[in-house]
């Protein structure tokens, strides 16, 4: 809020102004760290004071325009709130009704436009068309940039016998399809966590969300928090993780990200 209230930036940081990022790389990193650790602050702390922090938290993720970290926070307090009701706590039954609720959400908002450009049905109907036809889109805006990571990420995991193409090299994948002129303004890399590990290291990183996986399960069925709250917290990760711009580029995520399972486990 002071960076916010009266500029200036952190030592040895990029001046990123008048977007708020303290002292991560880009305001998409910090809003990550926000999505992250308020639906943990929020089941922890119990004074009503928390709620002018997670107000503030999500005033500055609003005014990052970091729409994933928004959309991060709906589907934890979204879920939440479905809580309330016997029938979504009721292990994976519940949890495979919330998913079809935004199955259906997606539907029903489908003809919704994003920036008032691309409606959601012409994200998602191009993305898949050109993930079977493993041809990238332009590499040129957020949406297009993004697409391109998850045909790429899928298409080089095949190419590569499922051994996944080699640490770091998803760089040079995106690099590959830059637009000369606008390395300034265009995703060097995946800003995709999960597909990274995948499209990287092929099925041992498979194995790694796998494992990942298990540990979440087992902290959920022991956790004093219901199962699927548990998994709604998770899921919620997998959408603001995609802020990173990279898999180890955000080491105060990773911390809070692995923390969080040891919070639900032994409700710390």
């Amino acid at each position: 809020m002071v960076q916010f209230l009266f500029g200036g930036v952190y030592f040895n940081t990029i001046s990123r102004l008048p977007a708020v990022h303290i002292f991560f790389w880009t305001e998409n990193e910090f809003s990550a760290i926000l999505a992250i650790f308020v639906p943990l602050y929020f089941l922890k702390e119990k004074s009503l004071v928390k709620f002018l922090w997670i107000g503030l938290a999500v005033f500055l993720i609003v005014y990052n325009d970091a729409k994933l970290a928004f959309l991060s926070l709906i589907v934890f307090f979204g879920g939440y709130g479905l809580m309330a009701l016997k029938i979504f706590n009721l292990k994976y039954l519940g949890f495979i009704v919330l998913g079809l609720i935004g199955v259906f959400g997606l539907y029903f908002f489908r003809n919704y436009s994003v920036n008032g450009v691309y409606t959601i049905e012409y994200i998602i109907s191009r993305l898949i068309n050109n993930l079977i036809a493993q041809e990238p889109l332009e590499h040129l805006g957020t949406f297009n940039a993004r697409s391109n990571a998850v045909i790429l990420g899928v298409k080089e995991f095949v190419n590569s016998y499922f051994i996944g193409i080699g640490p770091g090299n998803s760089l040079k994948m995106m690099a590959e399809i830059v637009v000369p002129g606008t390395e300034e303004f265009t995703a060097l890399s995946m800003h995709n966590f999960t597909l990274q590990l995948v499209t990287e290291m092929g099925l041992f990183g498979l194995g790694m969300h796998y494992i990942f996986f298990r540990k979440v399960e087992q902290a959920a069925f022991q956790s004093k928090y219901s199962l699927n709250m548990v998994f709604v917290f998770f899921v919620s990760c997998v959408i603001s993780i995609t802020l990173l711009s990279g898999a180890w580029a955000n080491y105060f995520y990773l911390f809070i990200l692995v923390y969080s399972i040891d919070f639900f486990k032994h409700n710390v």
